[in-house]
């Protein structure tokens, strides 16, 4: 469920008081697309209610930031197990909400 609490965090943000409670009612809208691990489900319940969504598997570093610093968070896909050079894992998802010269800020539906 991650990935549909991390695209409900990032939606409410750019539109608050969207959600309909808490991410459990996103979740089940996404669930009327597919699985909520399913990228495509997630970009087709975010645009039926009326928002723009890219699903990229090619952005790099500066994307991200330039997105931050126009006031859009970002979801990502991250594998959590293990050191940067050797990461592992079936993967975790994460809400961007800023960053810093050094690091990004992140909000973890964990």
């Amino acid at each position: 469920m991650c990935f549909s609490s991390a695209m409900a965090m990032a939606l409410d943000y750019l539109q608050p008081d969207f959600l309909e409670g808490d991410d459990d009612w996103y979740l089940n809208y996404v669930l009327k697309y597919g699985d909520s691990v399913d990228a495509t489900a997630q970009v087709q319940a975010a645009r039926s209610l009326g928002f723009e969504v890219e699903f990229k598997t090619n952005g790099g570093i500066k994307d991200l930031e330039i997105l931050l610093e126009t006031g859009i968070p970002v979801p990502i896909g991250i594998l959590h197990k293990g050191n940067y050079q050797k990461a592992y894992g079936g993967g975790h998802w994460i809400c961007l909400i800023g960053h810093d010269q050094e690091n990004f800020i992140v909000h973890d539906p964990f």
